[in-house]
């Protein structure tokens, strides 16, 4: 059993309640990936307070000719927040049905959010269209 210590002094036990399977193929998607309660700080559907769509997560700008910087600066920003799952083909897009579309959805828009926001106007406008 889990235990929490109240604001009042208070210990509460915790109860946990089990997360059902994603259902998915193995093959794409780690059923690890949803064991773990999007509420966790352990799980690549959590966000912070501090995460939003305006967010510049490197300040590296991708303008066409420092790709390659800008790609490693952007794997390090994305696996420091948890978050390379949704750009390295770990976790994919579950069917709308599924109990868990609309997590997965908002965190997929925030990493795109932060994609978004790291490239030049030019390649944004590319984007886009």
């Amino acid at each position: 059993a889990e235990f929490r210590v109240a604001p009042t002094g208070q210990v509460l036990q915790l109860k946990k309640t089990p997360i059902p399977e994603i259902s998915a193929p193995e093959t794409l998607i780690s059923p690890g990936f949803f064991n773990i309660s999007p509420d966790s700080i352990h799980s690549p559907f959590y966000l912070t307070n501090g995460d939003n769509p305006g967010l510049s997560i490197i300040s590296e700008v991708l303008d066409g000719s420092n790709y390659d910087n800008w790609r490693i600066a952007m794997n390090i920003a994305l696996d420091a927040k948890n978050k390379i799952a949704f750009i390295d083909g770990s976790i994919v897009r579950p069917s709308e049905s599924d109990q868990y579309f609309r997590i997965w959805s908002r965190c997929n828009s925030m990493v795109k959010s932060w994609l978004l926001n790291s490239v030049s106007k030019e390649i944004y406008k590319s984007i886009l269209r």
